[in-house]
């Protein structure tokens, strides 16, 4: 099951319009969606705007093979903490999606890993959604899991030193 999850502040209708658009022509694919504020609605699966609690969000997160979503830090770190594989698409600040260049910068930070893989833009995130994923999840070893979680918070820190 794919987990999309736009996260609670600015509507991102790129990444639900493309989900929507992929959905289409993959309609065995099982995908949980949180579109927040997104004033685009999609008809190629259901959706919520919120999660109505934690518990509800923690199993949305327990119970996905992937997390797709931009790189807000507060949607990207619950997946690293369980081992669950991150598909990024950022938010842009030429389309409106975000102020400033936070997420552009980390996405140049990040680059794509074995764990989190960044999309340069809609066409390459739906390649990437077309992919084989296996295996669904790393392995739940906790130093590989704090490894990650680690790296992805240095990481964060220093293309936030960056955005100036």
């Amino acid at each position: 099951m794919i987990l999309l999850c736009v996260g609670n502040v600015d509507p991102f209708n790129r990444l639900v319009r493309t989900m929507d658009t992929w959905a289409k022509e993959n309609p065995k694919t099982r995908i949980t969606a949180q579109i927040g504020t997104a004033t685009f609605h999609p008809s190629n699966f259901d959706h919520i705007d919120f999660f109505p609690t934690t518990v509800a969000l923690k199993e949305a997160y327990d119970n996905a093979d992937l997390l797709v979503s931009d790189l807000s830090v507060e949607v990207i770190l619950p997946a690293t903490q369980r081992g669950l594989p991150v598909l990024a698409l950022p938010r842009l600040s030429i389309f409106g999606e975000e102020i400033g260049i936070a997420q552009s910068t980390l996405a140049a930070e990040l680059k794509s890993d074995e764990f989190i893989r960044v999309a340069k833009n809609e066409q390459q995130l739906f390649d990437l959604l077309s992919m084989p994923r296996m295996p669904t999840r790393a392995p739940q070893k906790k130093d590989h899991t704090a490894d990650n979680l680690a790296g992805i918070q240095a990481r964060l820190i220093n293309s936030l030193g960056k955005a100036g």
